[in-house]
């Protein structure tokens, strides 16, 4: 397309319909100057542009009005008589305002004066853009019209439903699918209302329902998404359908298309599969055995639409069962159905609880109110009950439950739902029994036996939690340790016993001391540790310490001893003394031992002076210039999912330092200083070279390769680097641009725009994306977005948090994820770590997410198992799979 400025020689072929060879001259070097390399022929007969029309393809037509041969009028009839819409321009000398306007009339672009030549250009160009503009409406509607005649071949015969109904809702076309599906052929509904293939008690819901889409002026062309329906067959069957809507409005006229697909087999093999998965679960999350009965109850019921469960357990002896605690109910009139049950004793054998108890096995009974041996018959008559079922809950052959259920409407014995049902139940006894060792043997491993408090694993996570939840709420935490003086003397001459007893008191002690948002954790002998979390200025650490010291004042009475002691504190803070867990550690051990130095019942927190600040810093920066070359760097992988289909879609890399020393050093620690010193673009190279070789051939068999993300920074942009590098690791690794997302920062596009637009745009050429990280809180211009080779925006993590609990940050992601698709941008969503989050951004048709909920960060080898196994995110997003 031409440019605003004469930059380059642009190839355009011009036909020149003049009698002058001066003038034909003069528009020639007019064109040149403007930037163009015309190739031009000269015409000034009938019969001379004829010829020249029928033989070349022309991009511009200038051409005089009056010629002593010729007229311009009459080739302007000649042009757009033979159907081509070919720009064309009147250029002359003896035009006036009153003809120049009905040439407009009849076909031409513009006229321009012979004697001010200085509109040429511009004319030049916009008509030509506009040809272009032309030329691609004119393609789009081609290919409408060839994709609407694909449509209508496929349409008669695809598998599922297709029901196209007019403004009166009556169907005028029903193809093959429809009739296998309903029963009907085409004959028998063509013309009939759409009521024909609606259950009755559901056709106003319905009608109201396509009114609404049909009057909204909101509405879009088609429903969105697909929706669960039910439609009737014509033996008057309902059944369960998946549908979406859309509708086309032609000539005045406008229809409605439904493609229905039957879902009943899938419906009934979801409810058999929901309900293993959902009752297992309840049994594994369960913390005892009311808990798990209790949701084993509810999610039978709801799965299987049974009215009312109830469970039983043995009683003091085991004599008799009692009913329990536990028990659902999904319909009115039961409270004195229950209040009957729970003061009921059942004998083994005897009632439908008892035979299950008795036998070990499922017992049903088809109506209970006819039950001679059904102690609540009456009560069941008066409640409506009918159908009664009751399934043993077994653990090493003895049976700890019994679940009793009830259905308001005769049902045959079921023997899929028994199996079902009785399958889980065997399991939960086992599972409680497991979930109360497992949990035992969690308590001692993250907890000291002797105070019960934290012991160092669990006050290194909480410790861990503690500095992640401060930096997304910009606040401090504070670490102390605390060591009792005099301890070791007490405890050698009052003897060890004497001093498990005092360190338990010491604990308690300090417990008081902190809110239930802090810990308190005993590391070893008289050593113990503080968090004191979620801090919003130091002076609260002050506080806590003294009240520490205070507290000590007061005599401890063990035994008959009455023993007094004084505490030395070191306290700590992240993230200003240090961002390493471990080196909050030690900063906390040496503010300890400098008040142990001023002889204890003394508090102190820890400071280091500049120079030892500067050495520090030195010292990271030097072991950061040589790590590249002591491969000290390794790539992790975020997987990054689709929400439509749960599969892994992409991956965004993340470089981690593996220090000799340090181990795994955060990024938030050495990027910064990468970023001052210039060495982020050496190390940016490395991380999308190897990722590109890492990811080539990365992609589940039979799919499309793995997206890869990576993260650039504004210093890759200066001078023009980042072109030159992305092409050359393209080059060299064979890695297919089309599957690069680059990722860029608000911050970046708002300062550094014109060099970061310019290498956008070249890069766009080669297939290479961008992604917007970050989005929404650098308050970045959408007209950058609109001109961009922008595919994505990733939601920043700190909208993501708290969705769909705070109802500002609920706005704020629906909004972005309505703007983005307004420009055509895909949307992720970061930090995803709860269901209740995957749910609202599926509501929200967001496209895809990444964040702990479906993985953390793995290396390369643990991504390619990740892709062998398949895991995915299913459907209803309760849990992962497999």
């Amino acid at each position: 397309m031409p440019m605003d400025k004469p930059t380059m020689n642009i190839p355009l072929r011009v036909l020149l319909v003049e009698d002058s060879e001066d003038d034909a001259s003069l528009l020639l070097r007019e064109l040149k100057r403007g930037g163009y390399a015309p190739t031009h022929r000269r015409v000034d007969t009938p019969e001379a542009l004829i010829e020249a029309l029928d033989n070349q393809t022309w991009d511009i037509i200038l051409s005089d009005y009056t010629m002593p041969r010729f007229s311009g009028t009459q080739a302007l009839s000649l042009v757009r008589g033979r159907g081509l819409d070919v720009p064309f321009i009147f250029v002359s000398g003896t035009i006036g305002e009153d003809t120049a306007v009905s040439a407009m009339k009849a076909g031409a672009q513009d006229y321009i004066m012979k004697g001010s030549l200085k509109r040429l250009i511009p004319a030049v160009q916009r008509e030509l853009r506009e040809a272009v503009l032309k030329r691609e409406r004119v393609q789009a509607e081609t290919e409408r019209r060839q994709s609407e005649a694909r449509f209508r071949n496929i349409l008669s015969i695809a598998a599922d439903a297709i029901v196209t109904v007019n403004e009166e809702q009556r169907i005028i076309l029903f193809n093959q699918g429809a009739e296998r599906i309903f029963g009907y052929s085409a004959e028998e509904v063509v013309d009939q209302s759409l009521d024909i293939l609606l259950p009755p008690h559901l056709i106003d819901a319905y009608r109201r329902h396509i009114q609404d889409f049909i009057h909204d002026p909101d509405s879009a062309r088609s429903l969105h998404g697909q929706h669960e329906i039910y439609g009737q067959r014509k033996n008057g069957e309902e059944f369960p359908a998946e549908a979406s809507m859309s509708k086309l409005s032609e000539n005045g006229h406008t229809t409605f298309t439904v493609i229905l697909r039957d879902i009943s087999e899938r419906k009934r093999a979801e409810q058999e599969l929901s309900l293993l998965q959902n009752i297992t679960q309840a049994a594994i999350d369960a913390g005892d055995v009311p808990a798990a009965l209790a949701v084993t109850l509810n999610k039978v019921c709801e799965t299987s639409g049974w009215t009312l469960a109830q469970a039983w357990v043995p009683g003091p002896g085991g004599a008799t069962l009692e009913c329990s605690p536990a028990w659902h109910c999904r319909g009115p009139g039961l409270g004195e159905f229950r209040r009957a049950s729970l003061s009921c004793a059942i004998k083994p054998g005897q009632c439908l609880p008892g035979r299950a108890w008795s036998s070990k096995q499922p017992a049903w009974v088809a109506d209970v109110t006819c039950d001679a041996d059904f102690q609540r018959a009456d009560i069941a008559r008066a409640a409506d009950l009918k159908t009664g079922m009751a399934i043993p809950v077994l653990a090493d052959e003895d049976v700890i439950a019994v679940l009793e259920f009830f259905a308001r409407e005769p049902h045959e014995q079921d023997a899929r739902l028994i199996q079902l049902v009785t399958a889980v139940a065997a399991q939960i006894g086992n599972i409680i029994q497991r979930k109360r060792t497992e949990e035992r043997l969690h308590y001692l491993a993250h907890h000291d036996t002797l105070t019960g408090l934290p012991n160092r694993v669990l006050f290194t996570d909480r410790l861990r939690h503690a500095t992640i939840e401060a930096d997304r709420r910009e606040r401090l935490v504070g670490v102390a340790f605390i060591d009792l003086d005099r301890f070791k003397t007490i405890n050698d001459s009052l003897g060890p016993a004497i001093g498990d007893f005092w360190l338990k008191a010491v604990a308690e002690r300090l417990v008081r001391c902190v809110r239930e948002v802090d810990t308190v954790a005993r590391l070893a002998g008289d050593e113990f540790t503080l968090i004191l979390a979620d801090m919003g200025h130091i002076d609260h650490a002050a506080r806590v310490s003294q009240k520490i010291l205070d507290s000590f004042a007061y005599p401890f009475r063990i035994a008959g001893h009455e023993l007094y002691t004084s505490a030395s504190l070191g306290m700590t803070l992240y993230p200003l003394d240090d961002h390493d867990i471990e080196g909050l550690l030690r900063n906390a051990d040496t503010a300890m031992y400098r008040a142990k130095e001023r002889g204890g019942d003394a508090y102190e927190f820890f400071s280091t002076d500049m120079t030892s600040n500067a050495q520090a810093r030195l010292a990271l920066e030097n072991a950061l210039r040589g790590a590249l070359e002591r491969e000290e760097f390794e790539l992790h992988y975020q997987p990054v999912v689709d929400l439509a289909s749960g599969h892994m879609r992409g991956v965004e890399a993340l470089v981690r330092w593996r220090h000799p020393e340090r181990g795994l050093v955060p990024p938030g620690e050495f990027i910064p200083v990468a970023e001052e010193t210039g060495l982020i673009v050496p190390l940016g190279e490395w991380v999308l070279r190897t990722a590109c070789r890492q990811c080539r051939n990365c992609g589940p068999a039979g799919t499309l390769p793995l997206r890869l993300a990576v993260n650039v920074s504004p210093r890759q942009f200066e001078r023009g680097q980042l072109i030159k590098i992305v092409t050359k690791v393209l080059d060299d690794t064979g890695f297919d641009p089309r599957y690069l997302d680059l990722e860029i920062t608000e911050t970046l596009l708002m300062q550094n725009a014109e060099t970061a637009i310019a290498a956008m745009h070249q890069l766009g050429m080669l297939g290479v994306q961008f992604s917007v990280d970050d989005f929404g809180t650098g308050y970045s211009s959408l007209s950058y977005l609109k001109h961009l080779p922008i595919g994505r925006v990733k939601i920043d993590k700190s909208f993501v948090d708290d969705i769909p609990t705070d109802p500002n940050d609920a706005a704020i992601v629906t909004a972005i994820i309505s703007m983005a698709r307004s420009l055509g941008l895909k949307v992720i969503a970061e930090g995803v770590e709860t269901a209740a989050q995957i749910g609202f951004l599926r509501e929200q048709n967001c496209d895809a997410i990444q964040g702990y909920y479906f993985s953390r960060p793995v290396p390369a080898g643990d991504l390619s198992r990740l892709l062998k196994n398949g895991k995915s995110l299913p459907a209803t997003g309760s849990a992962l799979s497999p």
